[in-house]
């Protein structure tokens, strides 16, 4: 998607005129997308506006957001699951269906673990069932598993069962490493304004995620080519077309006068 977006804007340069600028936009991995694009041909946009994507290192977002998710969830409620679907990561699909089932037979340790998820219980099964869809491609695409956990110490939260002891660890394929390596890595210099906007509750990519981008790019260059913004909004890339006005309002009037809009709620 990066290259081919990329041939599509000189595409349509070359059939039109050189603009007099050029933005790139995007919701969820489109918003990541929209991130690497700038990152890898910055001389090509003079600015990107990523919406609810997960700004941070690939492994990490799968390692912790995605791949962990499953893994937990396995050691909580693996013995609820059919044969089928163990180990839950090595299955080749996971539906919602059979995920709501298993969390069910246990509503107290369900309601613990979408709490320490960060997540609404009534969207877990929902969500796990994504992540699995989404580690199953990875692992498709990379050749193998790209995720070591052998050595985290997984968050003690729930007493009565010792979670490290009971967690499958995996080792990761070196092949499927280098795979995410040649597949980008945010590198924290845009090059260009970036303004991300993050809704303030979205249990598919939690807004903690673009925190890591900011944290890297403050790192590199001192954070002056991102602004990290919220809109008070519920869900997974819910915002109002006059919220992704006022968004796009900002990054073009960043680029144009190169004054840096203030970080905080999207008003």
């Amino acid at each position: 998607a990066i290259t081919e977006t990329e041939e599509l804007r000189v595409h349509f340069s070359g059939l039109h005129g050189e603009p007099d600028s050029t933005f790139i936009a995007g919701h969820s991995m489109g918003g990541l997308i929209a991130l690497a694009t700038i990152e890898t041909f910055s001389g090509s946009y003079d600015g990107a506006l990523p919406m609810c994507g997960p700004l941070a290192p690939a492994l990490l977002f799968f390692k912790d957001h995605v791949f962990d998710m499953l893994i937990i969830f396995e050691a909580l409620f693996g013995e609820h699951l059919p044969e089928d679907f163990g180990p839950v990561v090595e299955a080749e699909t996971l539906g919602g269906a059979v995920v709501e089932q298993a969390l069910a037979a246990d509503s107290i340790l369900a309601l613990t673990f979408a709490a320490n998820r960060g997540i609404r219980r009534e969207e877990l099964a929902g969500i796990i069932a994504m992540d699995h869809m989404l580690y199953v491609e990875l692992a498709d695409r990379a050749g193998g598993n790209p995720v070591d956990n052998r050595n985290t110490v997984y968050a003690d939260f729930i007493r009565s069962v010792d979670l490290n002891a009971v967690v499958r660890r995996y080792a990761a394929d070196p092949s499927a490493i280098d795979y995410l390596r040649r597949n980008y890595t945010p590198s924290g210099r845009p090059g260009n304004p970036v303004l991300a906007v993050h809704t303030t509750y979205d249990a598919g990519v939690p807004p903690c995620i673009p925190g890591f981008y900011n944290t890297a790019s403050c790192l590199l260059d001192d954070g002056k080519y991102f602004v990290q913004m919220y809109a008070e909004a519920d869900g997974h890339c819910r915002f109002t077309p006059d919220m992704t006005g006022k968004a796009f309002d900002l990054l073009r009037g960043w680029a144009s006068t190169g004054v840096r809009p203030e970080p905080g709620r999207l008003e």
